[in-house]
């Protein structure tokens, strides 16, 4: 999705936009502030920045584009767990009631973890997803969380230059996510290497001083390794496909285990949603405040077939269940309970209690399909414990 600057500028609180002015020292900018207000202030500032100098209007744009990224609930959680050591400035946030807010102080206080940050959310969000691979390495290595290397940036490079001849220059930054584990305990460890590899050119056509003109140049790939010391998990992000990424993971576990057999593919468990086909019970832990848990769709396939889907979905307002709906509007021609129908497609509705200081009923729709995709890459506190405690418990997915 592209940057929407008037949107931006509406979401984010007065005192932010005029704190971030003035440490940029955008002396017109401020006093717009100070003299408008509402809609009209928005106006003005997007026109106000529009007739800025080249340089000064791409830094806001790629200043406030950045702090976009840390927008959703993944980028919060990035921005908490790179300020461990900044009491006074996770104090701050607290009393911001904005993410776009928050994620702009951080730039303006401390940039650098603002960037690992984003590095951070990068990679979260390819968690469980189609560029992503899970290890198991034999013990966390000793050193982990240090530079691995030249060596290491060279074979990682040369990876990438017999994938698609890209990775002339290779960049590798590493840093420490506490708290950064399953469920967020302050007592995991998790190390990220995140590189940037540098793509074939490319060229396009944008405005100089004397118009159109053509640009070549050089865009960067991003890719990520994150290493959960206490469970030994090895997680490789990138593009280039699943035999790119085994060979990325066989290569950090050479330099940073001195074994490349040490480390072995964890394949993604499988779903068992055929569970699904009868009413099952959906236990939950009191502390965890889940307060209803409901089957809203599945989707259903003949088994001797490839192709054909029949969809059966109850509203968000019901009450029936949705074996009771199909029941009653199918009869004897019921299709969940028949044996020649597999479920390949299911959706649920997951209330949880408003927290302890107010608000509303958080409610999560987790899909998931056959036989193993789902929308639980999305990463926030919610989804990973459903990811990694209910389905288990509930029979929809094997033990990790």
């Amino acid at each position: 999705m592209s940057f929407n600057l008037p949107k931006f500028l509406r979401r984010t609180p007065t005192e932010s936009l005029r704190t971030y002015f003035d440490e940029r020292r955008l002396e017109p900018l401020a006093e717009i502030q100070r003299e408008a207000s509402g809609r009209e202030l928005i106006e003005d500032l997007r026109a106000a920045i529009e007739r800025l100098p080249d340089s000064e209007r791409e830094r806001i744009y790629n200043d406030f584009e950045r702090v976009s990224q840390l927008t959703d609930d993944i980028g919060q959680l990035a921005l908490r767990a790179m300020l461990n050591d900044a009491p006074d400035l996770l104090a701050a946030l607290s009393e911001i009631d904005s993410h776009e807010g928050r994620a702009l102080l951080v730039l303006l206080r401390q940039p650098k973890e603002f960037d690992r940050a984003l590095s951070a959310a990068y990679a979260d969000r390819l968690l469980n997803g189609r560029y992503w691979n899970r290890f198991r390495v034999r013990g966390a290595p000793p050193d982990a969380g240090v530079p691995l290397g030249e060596r290491f940036s060279e074979e990682v490079r040369n990876l990438f230059g017999a994938f698609d001849g890209s990775g002339r220059r290779i960049c590798i930054d590493h840093f420490e996510r506490p708290g950064a584990g399953p469920f967020g305990s302050p007592h995991d460890r998790l190390v990220q290497y995140t590189i940037y590899v540098e793509k074939l050119p490319e060229s396009s056509l944008e405005y100089g001083e004397d118009g159109p003109a053509r640009r070549t140049y050089r865009p960067a790939r991003e890719a990520a390794l994150c290493l959960d010391c206490g469970s030994g998990i090895l997680d490789v992000m990138s593009e280039g496909g699943k035999s790119l990424r085994e060979n990325i993971a066989h290569v950090f576990a050479r330099f940073a285990l001195g074994d490349e057999a040490g480390v072995e593919l964890v394949r993604r468990r499988d779903f068992h949603l055929d569970r699904l086909k009868r009413p099952i019970p959906f236990p939950t832990d009191a502390p965890d405040g889940v307060k209803s848990v409901m089957v809203t769709r599945l989707g259903l396939a003949p088994a001797n077939e490839s192709y054909g889907r029949v969809m059966v979905e109850v509203g968000k307002a019901t009450t029936e269940t949705i074996h009771a709906a199909s029941e009653r509007w199918f009869g004897f021609a019921e299709p969940i309970g028949r044996v020649e129908w597999r479920i390949v497609q299911a959706t649920l509705r997951i209330v949880f209690h408003p927290e302890p200081d107010g608000g509303r009923e958080k409610i999560v729709n987790v899909n998931l399909r056959m036989p193993n995709g789902s929308d639980l890459r999305n990463q926030t506190f919610r989804h990973r414990l459903v990811s990694e405690k209910y389905l288990v418990r509930w029979g929809l997915t094997a033990p990790a």
